[in-house]
This record gives C-alpha cells, structure tokens and sequence, in this order.
C-alpha cells in the first residue's frame, strides 16, 4: 500500500518508485472494469483450427446497464448545492455550467462506478473556476500510515507519444506544492519543468469512494463478480450456436441407398424404390428450456451482486404495484444508492466548499447542503391520496403539502391571492351589473 511519511522533494522518482506495484495492480483492474462497460468481453465460441472467433458468439453486456442504471438512480437529476448565500450559489451555478452543467454530474458518477474512486481537479482560470474529472487510472494517492483518509501527496501519470508527464501535488513543509515534469523515455531520468506553490490549506484536488471499502484508501466498483457476466455470454452463445445448426434440418435415411433415391419431375420432391426406407429430418429434442433457465439464473444472480434491479424480470409486475411495493422491490438498490448519496455528497459539498474559497467567498462546509433526488418513481394519485389523509389529519401543513406534491408554496399563494381578489372584483361587478338592469327596468325609476 503507498503510505508515505513525507514526501521527499530531492528525490523526482520517489513516488514512482515506493507505490508501482500498487498503481499497475489498480491501473489493470480499472481498465478491465472499463472494457467491461463497453461491451469489450471473452468470446467463447473459437473455431479449432484457425483459432478465430465465431459469428455465433454472443455480448449480453449486464455490466454497462448496472454502471448505467447506478448512475441514473444517483444523478437522474444534478444534485442542488445550496450554500445558503445568493452570491455565492450564483457564483456555483457559474462553475458548473463552466464544467459541462449536468453532464459533469453524470461523468463524475459513472467514473466513480466503474473505478471505485473519483479525482477531480480544481482549476483555476481567468475565467473563474472549473471542475476537472481526471482518469482514475492515471492517478495515484499517497497517505499517512497511521491515517488512511488524509491524503499527503498526489500523483497523475501519462503518456504522449513517447515522452511522459507527471505532475505531483505534495504537501511540503506544511504547505501543498503542484510540480510539472517530464522525461523522454521510461529509463530516463525525470526533469523538473515547473513548481507553483499552491496558497490554501487543502490540495487541488478532491477525491472520494464510489462505495467504502473498509480496508483500502480507494473505494469499491459497482461492478463485481464479472465472470459471471461471462458466463452469462457463454451460455447464451452455445443457444445461439445449437439454434443455428438446427435451423437448417439436416435429412436422414434409412433402410436405403444412394443410388435408391431419384429425382422427380416435381421440384423438391425424391422417389424412393424401397418400401422398407424410412426417410425423416433430424430435430431438436428439447426447447432448450433447462438451459434459457440456467441463463435467467446467472442473470438473475449477477444483478443480485451487484445490488441492482432487472428491470426485464420485473416488468410485467411494475404496473400492479404501489408506491411501498416498487420501493420494497427496489430496496437494496435503494439503500446501496443512500451509501453513495453520502460519499458522493462530501465530494461535491466540499468541491463546492474549495471552490468558492478559492473566488474570495467566506462560507463554511458545514453550512453547505447537498440534496439529491428522489430515484424512484412515484404514483402521483396515490402519492396525493397520502398527502390529502395526512392534511385532512392535521399532522402536516398546506405548505408541506404543497411542496409534496411539487409546487411552489409562495408562488402558489401569491396566484391564489390573485385570483381571490380578480374574484371578488369579478362578483362586486355583477352585483352592479344586476342593479343596473333592475333599475332600468323599474317604472319607479321612470317616473322619478
């Protein structure tokens, strides 16, 4: 594990040197967890002789719909950062629209979900701040042995042509330095190219995990137990082969030779001379249900590994269920998403923290909120049926109730407001529109 005491800043191939083996073990797994995600997986079905993969293999790629359906359920819509200051959210709102708006929230998830852990840079620019999501795999934390959750020294790795960059964010002394450099082959010696002292009391950068894991500094992916998804695509492409041999009956003799069997006059049609001969088509002689079954299973166990929902398996139950059902169906999925409104709410609250020290705001992360949405679907007349028993019992107001259901509370009074005195105008006016007529009707009126 790279824990370091201090960061020796004489010695360029420190960091290097002390945490490779660890960097290449994690580099290997982020890669192959990515190449899961996109479809990128074992091909079973291998031809003997030219050792070339068959057309008949198949991708059934389980692992992108749980990173995807993760990422939704998190980040369906961007969390709200209320900094309890109007200057200073519009300041945020700036950030954020500077760093890609919604589709920063979206990334910023499906990074942490496929790695296990997410970096983000603060950078600072002419044109305010931006929030930088860097690869995870080319990132390496450095912390104190006795304190795995205080990060000392960061280092972000990569490669250009043949020349390599490094850029090391350390805390030297008590105070956090960023150095740039660079060296022309992976033998050669690393050469200083820049040192720029970094002015706050917390790095530029902001990292957290995806899900905890209790004895590693990084976090956990959502996606585990990829052989199952493996075997997943075995199964199913051994159907897809036995259902291509058998689409094309094979005809089968007996009691007859060759020589026996004539063409007719009548197309498709062959004349047999022996009577004995028995001619019939090799079929099938299962529907392949034990193994669709032992398919639905290995799906089935690799969504409940992972804490997620098939939505296939569920769908022709979703329509008879309540709100309570749906949420009892989604449960863990549910509770695995709380864990990470938690993690990933202290990355962005203290994203949002950093940043707006860095603009010249005077803020507090304690006086930061981070507030995600509800995940799941709701019934809305069932869901007002609620809110219209627990109004009519006094236990909450017509304000909450209001907010329940989605309005504005204020909004809402001020238009109800509005349309009671455009009411009363309304009625005063036909009470003098009614006085008008019966005077003009009443011969009292004429005479006076």
């Amino acid at each position: 594990m790279p824990n370091l005491i201090i960061y020796d800043a004489n010695n360029l191939d420190a960091l290097r040197a002390d945490g490779q083996d660890e960097y290449i073990a994690r580099k290997i797994q982020i890669e192959r967890a990515y190449d899961y995600y996109a479809g990128e997986m074992k091909k079973w079905l291998v031809d003997p002789k030219t050792k070339n993969e068959l057309p008949e293999n198949v991708t059934i790629n389980l692992a992108q719909k749980i990173i995807d359906q993760s990422v939704s359920m998190l980040m369906g819509e961007s969390p709200e950062i209320d900094a309890h200051d109007d200057a200073a959210n519009a300041a945020l709102e700036a950030v954020i629209d500077r760093s890609l708006d919604d589709i920063f929230f979206h990334t910023l998830a499906a990074s942490g979900a496929i790695s296990g852990h997410m970096f983000v840079k603060i950078v600072p620019s002419a044109n305010g701040v931006r929030w930088v999501l860097i690869d995870p795999s080319i990132v390496q934390a450095f912390w104190l042995p006795d304190d795995s959750r205080r990060p000392i020294a960061y280092k972000i790795q990569w490669n250009s042509g043949k020349t390599e960059y490094r850029q090391d964010i350390a805390l030297v002394d008590g105070a956090w330095v960023v150095r740039d450099m660079t060296r022309r082959s992976y033998d050669g010696a690393w050469e200083l190219t820049a040192e720029t002292a970094w002015p706050y009391p917390f790095p530029p950068i902001v990292d957290g995990q995806n899900l905890p894991d209790y004895q590693s500094y990084y976090g956990r992916s959502d996606l585990t137990g990829l052989e199952i998804n493996d075997a997943v695509n075995f199964v199913a492409s051994n159907v897809n082969l036995i259902l291509k041999h058998h689409a094309h009956p094979k005809t089968i003799g007996t009691g007859v030779k060759s020589e026996q069997v004539k063409e007719t006059a009548v197309a498709g049609f062959w004349a047999i001379e022996n009577d004995a001969a028995r001619v019939f088509n090799l079929e099938m002689q299962s529907d392949l249900s034990s193994s669709m079954a032992y398919l639905q299973f290995l799906r089935n166990e690799f969504f409940s590994q992972q804490r997620a929902v098939d939505i296939q398996s569920v769908k022709d139950k979703v329509g008879a269920l309540t709100n309570f059902g749906l949420r009892v169906l989604f449960s863990d999925a549910i509770q695995k998403n709380n864990t990470k409104k938690l993690l990933y709410g202290y990355i962005i609250k203290e994203l949002a923290y950093r940043t707006l020290l860095l603009m010249g705001y005077s803020v507090n992360a304690q006086d930061i909120d981070v507030r995600f949405s509800d995940p799941m679907p709701v019934n809305d007349l069932e869901n007002a049926s609620r809110i219209k028993t627990e109004l009519e019992s006094g236990i909450i107001s017509r304000e909450t109730a209001a907010k329940e259901l989605g309005y504005e509370w204020a909004d809402e009074t001020l238009r109800m407001t509005a349309e009671k005195s455009s009411q009363g105008a309304s009625v005063g006016q036909a009470l003098l529109d009614a006085m008008r007529k019966m005077d003009a009707t009443n011969p009292a009126s004429e005479n006076a």
